[in-house]
């Protein structure tokens, strides 16, 4: 979980989604929010929130000249 941490804490998203592909989601998304409540609590982020979709989703937006924008270095 602190890996987690220190990737939001440097990030910064303002939203966090997790693909909703089985039913072990329900259980990161539990983790992902306890996570992000104890950096609120520790007053370190703004509120973040945390969502379960459809993969689908995820692979539509892969091939986006968007995500190329946001994640260039990724696609060398």
């Amino acid at each position: 979980m602190q890996t987690l941490k220190q990737f939001i804490l440097k990030k910064r998203p303002q939203v966090v989604v997790v693909s909703a592909e089985c039913r072990e989601t329900v259980a990161v998304v539990d983790d992902i929010k306890m996570c992000i409540s104890e950096l609120e609590q520790e007053n370190q982020i703004p509120t973040i929130s945390v969502e379960a979709l459809d993969g689908e989703v995820a692979r539509v937006f892969m091939s986006s000249p968007r995500s190329e924008v946001h994640f260039r270095k990724h696609f060398r």
